[in-house]
């Protein structure tokens, strides 16, 4: 039971440190397209609740992870993110900005590969005019 929550613990602490990296890379991205683990239409990414459908060929790998205690291999494979276009929210009155929303994904399956962790976070992109 303590390992399970120990392995429990490294993947929730692994899927945060994706989100944290996808919100990073939305934020500076300057290119139209984020490549394989960009969705640009709202419902077009695959199943996050499925482990099988977290791959390299649709996600984007966080390239380090790194703990309190240094960068410690505490889960059995990098933890994944996606980031799925959501619609342009309307400007609100009386404000000169162009907002994006994206809804970003990220997947960890623990030291064991048995505890799987999905998290999802709506991030909103503001754009002066």
């Amino acid at each position: 039971m303590t390992g399970y929550i120990l392995d429990s613990n490294a993947s929730l602490q692994a899927a945060e440190a994706a989100l944290r990296e996808s919100e990073t890379f939305v934020k500076n991205r300057t290119e139209t397209t984020l490549g394989a683990a960009y969705y640009a239409d709202p419902g077009t990414s695959p199943d996050s609740s499925i482990p099988a459908n977290w791959t390299t060929a649709n996600a984007r790998e966080v390239s380090t992870i790194t703990f309190s205690a240094g960068a410690i291999n505490l889960v059995k494979t990098l933890p994944m993110y996606r980031i799925e276009k959501q619609p342009i929210l309307p400007a609100e009155a009386g404000a000169a900005l162009t907002k994006e929303a994206f809804l970003l994904t990220a997947y960890s399956s623990g030291g064991s590969g048995n505890a799987p962790v999905a998290l999802q976070t709506a991030y909103r992109r503001r754009i002066l005019d």
